[in-house]
């Protein structure tokens, strides 16, 4: 391929992406990476095909699974994320969408933040002041949020290592038991994150 086209091609992408198409990439080689808790990391790091997350409200298991869908989606060109819950109420206003979209998302774009509690040397759990601010500039990841009027479905379109925005997460509510299948037919997601998994009736929506 010519050099000029190369650079016509590169500079196409740039655009799509919103800035530099191979920043993303580049910083993520350097060892950019999502700050997780010691319990969030274990999780990230685990190779388990399922991965079951418990522990009491707050304890960031819903972020450190969202971190998780949104690591396979940039790494993997053309990927099919789900965001499944119950009920849609349960992911908004707050919940993991939300999370999803003005949290994690925004991590990954812009940096990460410093986190709202530091522990003391004593043990002890103190407020940092400096809560929020940035540490770091992020990958520069670029994304979309928008509705599937086809599908009905909200979704986020993720820029991956191709530098397009070609991976996608879907959200899905599933509040009755009998339309898992009917609702999901035909879907092949390479990544689920089922929020608030205790909350589903049976094991059916874990089969589908």
């Amino acid at each position: 391929m010519k050099q000029s086209v190369r650079r016509e091609i590169k500079a196409l992408l740039d655009a799509r992406a919103g800035g530099d198409a191979d920043a993303p990439l580049r910083r993520w080689e350097d060892g950019w990476r999502p700050n997780l808790n010691p319990t969030q990391q274990l999780a990230s790091d685990h190779a388990a095909l399922f991965n079951l997350l418990d522990g009491e409200l707050g304890s960031g298991k819903t972020i450190a699974g969202l971190h998780q869908m949104v690591e396979h989606c940039f790494l993997n060109p053309n990927a099919l994320g789900f965001l499944i819950v119950r009920e849609l109420s349960q992911a908004t206003a707050g919940g993991a969408w939300d999370k999803l979209v003005h949290e994690v998302l925004d991590v990954w774009q812009n940096g990460n933040r410093q986190a709202r509690w530091l522990q003391a040397k004593s043990g002890d759990w103190v407020e940092n002041e400096d809560a929020g601010e940035r540490l770091d500039e992020g990958l520069g990841l670029q994304f979309e949020v928008g509705y599937n009027f086809q599908t009905k479905k909200p979704e986020v379109w993720i820029q991956n290592v191709s530098g397009r925005k070609s991976s996608c997460v879907m959200l899905i509510s599933l509040p009755v038991e009998s339309h898992v299948v009917r609702k999901l037919k035909g879907d092949e997601p390479s990544f689920a994150v089922i929020d608030e998994a205790q909350t589903l009736p049976s094991e059916s929506y874990f089969k589908f």
